[in-house]
């Protein structure tokens, strides 16, 4: 099916390898701040050092997660462990991080691969608006006060796709709608773009005693568009701090201007 290739192009070998000065610069700048952040706080565990948690890590292709296990013990937090425990085998030494799922948001790949049937199959509007609203209550179901305790908090390029396998989905079978049903269910899946970014912010909020950093796709380079994201948006403005700009080759074809912010949730 469509959704196991989409989901199998997500991670590629020559991630790591093009993102190397991005990762670099950007790495540099988070241990900058959070050695400041260290100087001045105490961590949730006394004096020991401080639990950084990485939301959305997957393979850790574009934070270097060896420099920044010198600095604290990494919480990966990934729906898809498995790519966190690959990046923890080939970066970093045993004990300095961990693999969770603190299932946050989370949709099933099967429960997809059903959408996708649905789509393709072009069912009705009203079955599809019944079944996002079902998927929306799956995602949401894990008591968020079962999170453990942070020191700080790191999401980078996270929100933009929490529902981004929806959409692309969406996009894939636009044929079998028209441009007012492909209306209905782009807002049905904004609406939960809105949910699972309150829901993450709700997470971190609950779990996080300390600094948290924020980054997204702010720009597209090679055109200038600016990319007013709803789900970046939502989490931008719950965030009060001076911006700071990396820019990252995303692709060959595609380079975003990332913005990051790093500061406490308001």
């Amino acid at each position: 099916m469509y959704i196991d290739e989409m989901i199998a192009s997500e991670v590629s070998e020559d991630m790591y390898g093009r993102w190397k000065n991005y990762r670099k610069e950007l790495t540099n700048w988070m241990s900058t701040i959070i050695e400041h952040h260290i100087e001045e706080k105490v961590s949730v565990n006394g004096n020991e050092a401080p639990t950084i948690a990485i939301w959305g890590a997957g393979m850790c292709n574009d934070i270097d997660i060896a420099k920044l296990s010198m600095l604290g013990r990494l919480v990966l937090i990934d729906n898809e462990k498995s790519r966190c425990k690959e990046a923890i085998e080939r970066h970093c030494s045993d004990g300095d991080a961990v693999a969770v799922d603190l299932c946050f948001y989370d949709i099933e790949h099967e429960r997809l691969r059903q959408f996708e049937e649905m789509l393709h199959q072009g069912v009705a509007i009203e079955e599809l608006h019944e079944f996002l609203s079902e998927l929306l209550l799956e995602a949401v179901s894990c008591d968020p006060h079962s999170a453990p305790e942070f020191d700080i908090s790191i999401v980078v390029g996270l929100t933009s796709q929490l529902n981004s396998r929806l959409a692309a989905l969406v996009y894939r079978y636009r044929r079998n709608y028209n441009e007012a049903e492909l209306r209905q269910l782009i807002e049905h899946i904004q609406i939960m773009d809105k949910a699972a970014v309150e829901r993450l912010i709700h997470f971190i909020k609950i779990s996080t005693h300390g600094l948290t950093i924020y980054g997204y796709e702010d720009k597209i380079v090679e055109t200038g568009q600016k990319l007013e994201l709803l789900p970046n948006n939502i989490f931008r403005q719950s965030m009060d701090g001076e911006e700071y700009s990396f820019i990252w080759p995303f692709t060959e074809e595609k380079t975003y201007e990332m913005k990051f912010v790093a500061g406490r949730l308001l």
